[in-house]
């Protein structure tokens, strides 16, 4: 059973996607994971989560090909809710490099 901790109503619609992601979390341990869908206001995230709490801090990290040479990118947000898969997480840190992996991410989605 699904624990909400923030409302579903979502601003923007998510595209599927699944990209293997490491995981940095707060608890120091590294994790992996699958980004399933994504939008410029959050992801889910499959994954182990059952060390997340609400409102952790997470950061998703991942390589895209950029005229064929693999680039690190990242995206930092918070747990928003939690599920037995893995857990959605709020992008709301708007920094630089956050929308330049999302913009990465959706070119590579409408490829």
């Amino acid at each position: 059973m699904e624990a909400h901790t923030k409302s579903q109503n979502r601003s923007c619609s998510r595209s599927p996607l699944d990209l293997r992601v490491v995981v940095l979390h707060s608890d120091k341990v590294e994790r992996f994971g699958t980004v399933r869908d994504i939008s410029f206001g959050g992801a889910y995230l499959e994954t182990d989560a059952q060390n997340f709490r609400p409102d952790d801090v997470v950061t998703l990290c991942f390589e895209l090909e950029d005229h064929d040479t693999p680039r690190a990118y990242a995206l930092t947000g918070t747990v928003a809710r939690l599920a037995r898969s893995g857990a959605g997480i709020a992008f709301d840190d708007y920094d630089e490099a956050n929308v330049a992996a999302l913009r990465k991410l959706y070119r590579r989605l409408l490829i």
